[in-house]
């Protein structure tokens, strides 16, 4: 008797949490997507999650622009409605078939998702060619440790831009200081016969650890389209658009302090 009076409790309880579990989803705006092209990873659950979800994840093979989140309820016919979304603007590191791993959020997680990345027509053609681009120019590659390294950033715009930002340096792969170096600066310049308007900004670099250190791509976004060129306006022309674009990675080989050295301090430096 004990033993059935068990089990009569016991299925309605498994029931029960069964019609707890949360089911979360999740999809991508479209697909395929250009590899300098921002696209949505949307994760959506039909239940409150209180769980902070682990993005990090995704670090492998997109890099995270935006997030944003929203909830909504809806009661329609006698029937009510939940719905949790968790919204990620994303940029893809390479191209190709990119795997959207699971994602844990709490206690439950999501099933892994593939979205194809190809390469931008304007990749393989000059960048000059492109409204927008980035140029990266540094003093060396094989700084000694603790040297001082310039990265220059020189961003081109050939058209009106809004809400644009671009990213500071990240560095992997070994260790180091950075600062912003002065004030950025302004300039007009021309390239295969077409006009840009160039913000640079220079940074400085000092490797604390001998080996290979990386600068990371930096990323630039904003919207453009709606106001022409800054040299000519059209007010019928095209909507604005947001628009990505990422300079080259920069790979530095630190060498370590010589053998021949045999000071107290060692100061790396042109002149002192």
């Amino acid at each position: 008797m004990n033993m059935n009076f068990k089990i009569l409790i016991t299925l309605p309880l498994l029931l029960f949490c069964q019609l707890l579990m949360a089911e979360i989803t999740v999809k991508v705006d479209r697909d395929p997507v250009l590899v300098d092209e921002s696209f949505n990873i949307v994760f959506e659950s039909d239940q409150n999650i209180d769980a902070e979800p682990d993005f990090s994840p995704l670090n492998k093979s997109f890099t995270i622009l935006n997030r944003s989140n929203r909830t909504s309820s809806k009661y329609i016919n006698g029937k009510s409605s939940y719905s949790q979304m968790w919204i990620l603007s994303v940029i893809s590191n390479k191209s190709g078939t990119l795997d959207i791993p699971s994602i844990r959020f709490g206690n439950e997680s999501t099933k892994p998702l593939s979205v194809n990345v190809v390469a931008s027509a304007t990749a393989t053609n000059n960048k000059t060619k492109d409204d927008i681009f980035i140029e990266i120019d540094i003093n060396t590659k094989q700084p000694y440790v603790q040297a001082q390294v310039i990265y220059t950033v020189k961003l081109y715009r050939a058209v009106v831009t809004n809400n644009a930002s671009l990213s500071e340096p990240e560095l992997t792969g070994g260790q180091a200081i950075v600062n912003k170096l002065g004030e950025d600066s302004s300039f007009e310049t021309q390239r295969n016969g077409k006009r840009y308007v160039v913000i640079q900004r220079q940074y400085v670099i000092f490797p604390q650890s001998s080996g290979n250190l990386k600068i990371e791509p930096l990323i630039f976004q904003g919207q453009t389209g709606g106001a022409g060129s800054f040299f000519s306006f059209d007010p019928f022309g095209p909507q604005p658009k947001s628009i990505v674009k990422r300079s080259e990675r920069v790979e530095l080989d630190v060498q370590p302090i010589p053998d021949f050295f045999t000071g107290d301090t060692w100061l790396p430096a042109n002149q002192l």
